[in-house]
């Protein structure tokens, strides 16, 4: 464990830990809750901004992104200039940047306001893991820090949903989405400034500038092409000419990886299956759960004709669902059966899916709220167990590394899958019926959905189920009892301080 500069002596004292968890859970919660928070204000915001049905998907990609192609330059900044300072900054970004978008008077300053918060949350992703990896010794409190915080990102993405359709319907209007933004961002920043410790930083690393920029070129002009082949369809050169070299380029991402002294990606954990299939588990998981709500909330405001607060309201019991899947799949993982739960989690979201693709206005409520509860509590426990599998393939000092990467595909995968079903829903062909025509979309948009979540669980079951892991077990050897119980006891005195500040 790196040493912890003072006033925080060499091992930081079990209520300060845990605040540091409490913080940097509550800034995933808004990285997440930042990206789906918009899903039932897009009419609202299409209209007073005069948004086009085409473009409409910017308000989310814009985010994710910016998200997805920072993130590996997260991770080596925060080795040049310190994790707090990076995570300080990023979370301050976050702060500023939603007083912009809730005072903006056109799309340009909601879409630029985006694309900056997407950076700020980019740092804050690439350093909250490595925040908890080093502010714990191993053992079961570190375990238990990682799971709370990689669980609050799926819950920050449902409960904004919930959030933003009530303070969408509310007087303030969609607006108001972001005031609750800054404000969390703000509290989070000063309690990070204040409670989150300085640690090493490792200055002699250099920076990888030729690897972090063919990424972020390949990821920008292949999400680009496939938005624009809406509007311009397949067979213009812009489309073309954008999505061959944007994909090139992400190819060439490896090999350049290969060449450079100080890669963002170790060739480490290039070479191990053990962790790039793992890896690949948070494309499909992200990519699926932003692009399910998308399409739901689409299906259930535009098809199914219900009032933005209901509707939100029909979201209650799967957001229970999925915080019950979470702790499910955490026990699951300490127990030692990662892979169970993470086929399991596909399995389920696979079955999930079908019948989102033949939902229409013939059936009730139920079965929105039942199906809605199936996919939402499958999408946790397999985050949970693909990140304890991750962690406990490489050295501590790459865990800040790995959580930019979990983070990197996670926005990758919400970025790709949103661009891929907007293609293929503006590619459905129209009979005249508005109505049906839409609805056809819709149901189009969650097949490709289910395909692409199939896919995860094929190459999973394929490239790492008949694996054996190099560890005997998920956790790290524990701390001894009498220690865990000072933890908790401090841990417990910490969260009733904090109750009565609040």
């Amino acid at each position: 464990m790196p040493h912890i500069l003072p006033p925080y002596g060499d091992r930081t004292k079990p209520s300060v830990a845990w605040a540091v968890v409490t913080v940097a859970c509550i800034v995933n919660f808004l990285d997440l809750f930042q990206s789906s928070m918009v899903m039932f204000g897009l009419a609202d915001i299409k209209e007073a901004l005069e948004f086009t049905a085409g473009d409409l998907n910017w308000i989310l990609v814009a985010y994710t992104l910016t998200f997805a192609t920072i993130l590996p330059a997260g991770g080596q900044l925060a080795d040049r200039v310190g994790l707090r300072l990076t995570f300080l900054i990023g979370t301050f970004m976050l702060f500023w940047t939603n007083i912009l978008i809730s005072w903006t008077p056109d799309r340009n300053g909601l879409l630029a306001g985006r694309a900056l918060a997407g950076v700020g949350a980019a740092l804050t992703c690439a350093t909250g893991i490595s925040v908890i990896s080093h502010t714990f010794p191993p053992g079961k409190n570190r375990n238990a820090g990682l799971a709370i915080y990689v669980s609050c990102g799926p819950i920050g993405t449902v409960l904004g949903v919930i959030l933003g359709a009530l303070l969408t319907a509310s007087p303030a209007g969609w607006r108001s989405m972001f005031w609750v933004n800054f404000i969390l961002a703000g509290v989070a920043c000063m309690l990070g400034f204040l409670i989150i410790p300085n640690f090493d930083r490792d200055t002699t690393r250099g920076f990888d500038y030729y690897g972090v920029a063919t990424f972020m070129a390949g990821t920008c002009l292949l999400i680009f092409g496939l938005n624009d082949a809406v509007d311009l369809g397949w067979k213009h050169p812009a489309v073309i000419v954008t999505i061959i070299v944007g994909a090139l380029l992400l190819i060439a991402f490896p090999l350049v990886e290969r060449k450079v002294s100080e890669p963002a990606v170790p060739l480490s954990i290039m070479r191990n299956p053990h962790v790039l299939v793992p890896l690949t588990v948070f494309m499909f998981v992200g990519g699926g759960w932003v692009t399910w709500f998308f399409l739901a909330t689409e299906i259930c405001l535009n098809s199914l004709h219900y009032k933005t607060v209901l509707a939100a309201c029909y979201f209650l019991p799967a957001t229970a669902a999925s915080m019950i899947g979470g702790g499910i799949g955490n026990k699951l993982v300490g127990m030692g059966h990662t892979k169970i739960v993470i086929v399991g989690g596909y399995v389920i979201s696979v079955g999930a899916l079908v019948p989102w693709g033949f939902v229409g206005p013939q059936f009730g409520i139920w079965y929105v709220i039942v199906f809605s509860i199936f996919y939402l509590f499958a999408a946790p426990g397999i985050a949970v167990a693909a990140q304890a599998i991750v962690l406990n393939e490489i050295p501590l000092e790459d865990h800040g590394t790995a959580g930019a990467l979990m983070n990197v595909m996670y926005q990758f995968g919400s970025s790709l899958f949103l661009a891929v079903v907007n293609v293929v829903m503006g590619s459905t062909a129209r009979t005249g019926d508005m109505s049906h025509d839409l609805l056809v979309q819709y149901h189009n948009g969650m097949w490709t959905l289910l395909a692409f979540t199939a896919t995860g669980l094929i190459l999973f079951v394929v490239f790492y189920l008949p694996r054996e892991s190099r560890h005997a077990g998920i956790l790290e050897k524990p701390q001894s009892e009498s220690d865990e119980v000072k933890d908790e006891e401090e841990a417990v005195r910490a969260t009733k301080n904090t109750m009565n500040v609040l």
